[in-house]
């Protein structure tokens, strides 16, 4: 018995030295070409190890590669895809021989990672299918036979078990100093993230998995942790936590939440996340508090149509957009089950803030409904809605939107936009729609909305600046000559501007714009075209002599300076309307002529004009109404000029200044 147990040791001995002999005795450059062969085949892309190669099997198997590289696709710029300095792998020996994973050593050493999609939207890391349905290495050292498709793996959904994954465990697992370059030459962006490292730590798939890493974007070094409580949990389709966190100079974000996945014949998503806050820092926003001088766009009343921009053939063109009349596919909706809620505590960029934020989606069998349920901004709430049903050809759209009581000047101040004049912004839009393209979406446009900004009033006191704003030099020129005093008079003189809006086959109708306000009133009608993107809207802004806001100005007196706004979005021209302008002053001086003739011929006859107050200014403007009526043209007429309206206004005033007199003459026999 001695004999037999001395010479199993010396066997086992002997066995343990040669596995520990065999990297030594096999010669592993040699095997250089086999496995380039092999993945060539695999693949259909060149591999090539440049530097050492090495394996040893115990006390653990361990196995590097050296200068590694993984070359590109026909048609794509960059030589390889893929380069490491380094790969290696160390699997515990004992843990595999009881039918465990324990992977103690997995390093990737500045690897780069080359990402490219070419013109056609293909992507360099798609890989071809092999002809072949066999891989042989040279010499038939290596050789995989042809096996037919796996069915697809399905989860709970169908009613199959949920694949086991095996019993792995993950030790020293990380990725060092990478860098990772992505360019999309039809978008002609390029993107890259660099010096990244990576760190994995994974117990069992039972087990929580996490991930660090830490990289440099956009000349920003970001840090950040993922951790899933359990990958396994992912697999059998059961709720498992999913937390994260995110910072870095310009952006800091954490939340978490629970996380439901079922893989099927359509995977379906569930995910209920929380997140409690989102900063962003840019200096690309400009920030009102680093701003000297206000920001405005300055407009000045155009008579006449702005120089149109040109393309690169010479030809006029006056769109912002083009509509797409291509085939929209919404079938990728259908791959997907989704049902995700998300809530966020806040959100600043910058200045600027918002939230509490709540929203909900859910998307089955290609129907999607979102719902932005809350997001407060700056003293209100904005909400939203959207069924996408994309099931078929032609899609169904049914979108709306409302904003309640939005203090647009202090986000525009945030945004770093100084404004003069400050109000609350409310909105409420129905719209439905249906087509298989963009272009037949927009054109089957329908629904209704309305526009109401009220409390609108001055919140500065600097006349040059605003004058400026709304009129260009000249209005700042006007500025200069008027006291502050004076808007110190309508500060807290509220205005409020109402537009209905019908919509109807991509063309939207403004039955009636409303302005009611201090010093400005005005009405406005029209519609724009959301096919042609052109404008035909006529305003007519009347100014007062009120200052008491929209509360009191209903029936105020005024001079109305009608203008035309038509054109195209891209090259909008104000020209004033001459016609009905003629006939405005005609109005007005029939009206001065009445006051100035009844006023003279009360001094003439009884040594004392009338008091003007409400009563003899609504009789006035009534009957100056009735006359100014046959003494100009109709409007639309258009064979009227400003000469002929004002003779006719000095003929007009002297028949009444004849019939003014012949009535107290007559009175006073």
């Amino acid at each position: 018995m001695r004999k037999i147990i001395f010479s199993a040791l010396g066997l086992l001995g002997v066995l343990v030295v040669s596995i520990v002999a065999l990297p030594f005795v096999l010669p592993l450059e040699s095997f250089k070409d086999d496995i380039s062969l092999a993945v060539e085949e695999a693949t259909g892309r060149t591999f090539s190890v440049g530097g050492k190669l090495s394996l040893a099997v115990f006390p653990d198997i361990a196995f590097e590669m050296n200068g590694v590289s993984v070359g590109n696709a026909e048609g794509y710029s960059s030589d390889s895809m893929a380069q490491l300095s380094s790969l290696k792998v160390k699997v515990s020996t004992l843990a595999l021989l009881s039918g465990k994973v324990q992977v103690k050593e997995l390093v990737l050493d500045k690897p780069t990672f080359n990402l490219e999609v070419n013109k056609d939207g293909k992507g360099n890391w798609v890989l071809e299918q092999q002809s072949s349905g066999a891989i042989t290495a040279k010499g038939n050292a290596i050789q995989e036979n042809k096996t037919e498709d796996a069915p697809a793996i399905k989860g709970n959904a169908s009613g199959s078990a949920a694949p086991t994954l095996p019993d792995i465990n993950l030790g020293n697992v990380k990725i060092i100093d990478a860098t990772i370059k992505f360019s999309d030459f039809g978008a002609s962006t390029q993107q890259s993230v660099e010096n990244l490292n990576a760190s994995f730590k994974l117990e069992s798939f039972a087990s929580p998995f996490t991930v660090k890493s830490d990289f440099v974007w956009n000349g920003q070094k970001f840090a950040t942790s993922i951790s899933v409580n359990s990958p396994q949990s992912l697999l059998d389709g059961s709720k498992t936590a999913l937390n994260f966190d995110v910072s870095s100079n310009s952006i800091k974000t954490n939340g978490g939440g629970d996380f439901t996945l079922t893989l099927g014949e359509v995977t379906s998503v569930a995910a209920n996340l929380n997140i409690k806050e989102i900063s962003i820092h840019s200096d690309r926003i400009p920030s009102a508090k680093k701003i000297d001088t206000p920001v405005g766009q300055q407009m000045a009343l155009a008579t006449t149509s702005p120089a149109k921009p040109k393309n690169d053939k010479g030809e006029k063109k006056g769109k912002l957009f083009e509509l797409s009349k291509d085939p929209l596919d919404l079938s990728g909706l259908k791959s997907v089950n989704a049902d995700v809620g998300l809530s966020i505590g806040s959100v600043k960029i910058n200045d600027v803030k918002a939230g509490p934020i709540a929203l909900a989606a859910k998307l089955n069998n290609g129907k999607l409904d979102f719902n932005l349920k809350e997001m407060a901004l700056y003293g209100g709430n904005i909400s939203s809605t959207l069924a996408l049903d994309g099931s078929s050809k032609k899609a169904k759209i049914k979108p709306s939107l409302t904003v309640s009581n939005l203090k647009y000047h202090e986000l525009l101040e945030d945004l770093g936009i100084l404004v003069q004049v400050g109000a609350e912004l409310s909105t409420n839009i129905n719209l439905s729609t249906s087509g298989g393209s963009i272009h037949e979406i927009v054109s089957k446009l329908t629904g209704k909305g309305d526009i109401d900004v009220n409390r609108a009033g001055i919140i500065r006191v600097d006349p040059k600046t605003y004058l400026m704003e709304l009129a260009g030099d000249w209005g700042g020129k006007i500025g200069e000559f008027i006291s502050d005093k004076s808007f110190e008079a309508l500060k807290g003189r509220d205005a409020r501007l109402q537009i209905p809006l019908v919509f109807s086959n991509g063309n939207i109708s403004v039955a009636g714009l409303d302005l009611k306000g201090p010093v400005v009133n005005a009405e406005g009608k029209g519609s724009l075209s959301l096919i042609s993107q052109s404008l035909n809207l006529r305003m007519v802004p009347m100014l007062v002599a009120s200052v008491d806001g929209a509360a009191t100005a209903t029936n105020v007196r005024g001079v109305r300076v009608p203008f035309f706004v038509k054109g195209s979005f891209a090259e909008p021209v104000i020209k004033i309307d001459e016609e009905a302008l003629a006939r405005e002053m005609a109005k007005q001086g029939v009206k001065a002529g009445i006051h100035m003739a009844i006023q003279n011929e009360l001094k003439n006859s009884f040594g004392a004009g009338v008091e003007t107050n409400e009563f003899t200014n609504n009789l006035i403007d009534g009957i100056a109404d009735v006359v100014s009526g046959g003494g100009g043209k109709k409007e639309g007429s258009g064979d009227s000029t400003i000469s002929n309206a004002v003779d006719d206004v000095g003929k007009t005033i002297g028949d009444i200044g004849s019939k003014i007199g012949g009535f107290f003459s007559n009175n006073k026999k």
